[in-house]
């Protein structure tokens, strides 16, 4: 079948091939349920807002072309699809149900065409007549249709052998052994009635009207039908295929809800499919869609209750987009290289506008680097030799996190127990050094304290509760008071956050205590991990 072009559809399923769109080898569906084939099929289109366009040619285009047997286009000057049988072009408005054309050939002659044996051509012009006429001597005198004669002498008829003149212008033969046979001299015609219809008149008078226009088998359906041959007659079968005559649309799978030049409800499977003439690859991607502009290049991904559109992802401002209604340039992949999140004009191999967030890192080791961010917010490698002649500072960083298996409750003195995991300690043991709960600061200098201290609550008085952590340097509180509010008589978990900045001297002990005007039994440390404190030296 030659291969459909123009072929608009540019809302189905690519992503199918970037999201789930699914193709296989041995079946096509295209459309809506592209999961769902029936196990017969070879090519199956659902939809209900889209249609199928054959190609469309018109009736000189039509006529140069010889494709295979089954092959189908539009005739844009006839308005009605055609079929080649493999040896002419048949109009399906015309001859659906009957394959027998009948043509007058205007000199005399007709031209008979059933679809399928080679068509013949007999002459209908009036016919000289055949006699066989009885002498007054016994004998008979034949005359053909051109005139010539033979006479059969009286002597020369056997006695079993008798031909009658019924002298109405047939004639009787009657060999005593056979069935006697009657025949007429007359003429046999075969008229054209207009319209397609013909009227064929034997030699006796019988006469016998036809039509080629209608179809001999009188077949009715409804308007756009398209009928499949059983090997006798003709079947009806609108969800299979069905044409859209006063539309100019196609339906495969479906009759219902054609709003476009083609609408499949049903998979499509394909090593290779082309969308608005793409050309084919020798090494073929699954999908290619080729366009001249950005809405012809473009997947659209629909709400399935709505119907309106959440996303989509095409190839405009020589990039591949993939943007959100109302929101354009989520994420752009720039040709060349360079990948852009919330903007289109990447400058780097990942430009970011806005924020971003790491959620896991690993462990620093000796030897690492340091990352430093320039002034357009740029990141850059540096050595730590480099990092800290540039920034004049000397970075130490530890962290630890509780290790305790359950909830535990406060000590006497409100001390957080946070030193129980180190998961790491830059510079070892020469500036920081764990004493149970509390840690000693070895090297002097400026420090930034964060700790999140994950509380298990529950209020058991009736007012309100108050609970503050603050860091107690040698036992005097410094920073910033960091406080939370409980009111609720049910257990709950929350966490208070502390960062400060503060500047400490070699052998100051460091730790956090907890105070609240509630009652002690209520505060819970949770369990191992959900707490931690880092520190680093940062002059």
């Amino acid at each position: 079948m030659k291969q459909i072009s123009n072929f608009i559809f540019f809302k189905i399923y690519i992503i199918l091939f970037i999201f789930g769109f699914q193709f296989v080898s041995a079946q096509i569906k295209i459309g809506n349920n592209p999961n769902t084939i029936d196990a017969s099929s070879v090519l199956e289109l659902e939809s209900t807002s889209h249609a199928f366009v054959i190609t469309r040619v018109t009736t000189t285009e039509m006529l140069s072309i010889t494709p295979l047997q089954g092959g189908i286009v539009y005739n844009t000057d006839e308005q009605c699809v055609f079929y080649f049988n493999g040896v002419q072009w048949r109009n399906l408005c015309q001859n659906s149900g009957n394959s027998i054309s009948i043509t007058d050939n205007t000199d005399g002659t007709y031209t008979v065409n059933d679809g399928t044996n080679p068509p013949f051509t007999f002459n209908g012009a009036a016919e000289t007549t055949s006699t066989l006429d009885a002498n007054t001597d016994g004998s008979f005198t034949y005359t053909n249709e051109i005139g010539d004669t033979t006479t059969i002498p009286a002597s020369s008829r056997t006695s079993s052998l008798t031909i009658t003149n019924n002298t109405d212008g047939t004639y009787t033969v009657d060999d005593s052994i056979n069935t006697p046979y009657t025949f007429n001299g007359g003429l046999s015609s075969l008229q054209n009635n207009g319209s397609g219809n013909y009227t064929f008149t034997n030699e006796i008078g019988t006469t016998t009207t036809f039509s080629t226009s209608g179809g001999g088998s009188n077949i009715t359906g409804t308007a756009g039908s398209i009928f499949f041959a059983d090997g006798t007659t003709a079947i009806e079968n609108n969800n299979e295929l069905f044409w859209d005559n006063n539309n100019n649309r196609l339906g495969i799978g479906t009759n219902n809800n054609i709003n476009n030049k083609l609408v499949v409800n049903g998979d499509i499977g394909s090593t290779q499919l082309l969308l608005n003439n793409g050309n084919q690859e020798i090494n073929p991607s699954s999908l290619i869609i080729r366009g001249t502009g950005p809405d012809q290049r473009m997947i659209s991904f629909q709400d399935a209750n709505l119907g309106n559109t959440l996303f989509n992802i095409n190839f405009r401002g020589a990039g591949l987009n993939i943007d959100e209604i109302n929101k354009q340039h989520r994420l752009f992949i720039k040709i060349l290289g360079g990948m852009g999140i919330e903007t289109r004009t990447p400058t780097e191999t990942l430009d970011v506008n806005g924020t971003f967030r790491v959620r896991n890192l690993g462990n620093t080791v000796a030897g690492d680097n340091y990352v430093t961010v320039d002034a357009d917010g740029v990141f850059h490698r540096s050595t730590s030799t480099a990092a800290r002649q540039s920034n004049n500072i000397k970075l130490n960083g530890a962290r630890w996190t509780n290790n305790n298996t359950s909830p535990i409750n406060l000590d006497k003195d409100f001390i957080i127990p946070l030193f129980g995991i180190e998961n790491y300690k830059d510079g070892g043991s020469n500036t920081y050094n764990v004493l149970k709960k509390r840690l000693q600061i070895l090297e002097s200098g400026r420090y930034t304290i964060t700790a999140n201290v994950s509380l298990v609550l529950k209020n058991t008085s009736s007012i309100a509760q108050n609970i503050n952590a603050r860091l107690l340097i040698n036992g005097t509180p410094k920073g910033s008071l960091n406080s939370i509010i409980n009111d609720n008589k049910t257990e709950i978990i929350q966490s208070i956050a502390i960062n400060d900045i503060l500047q400490l001297n070699a052998n100051d002990i460091l730790c956090i205590q907890i105070t609240t005007n509630g009652k002690t039994e209520d505060i819970l440390i949770n369990t191992r991990g959900s707490s931690s404190f880092t520190i680093t030296r940062i002059k």
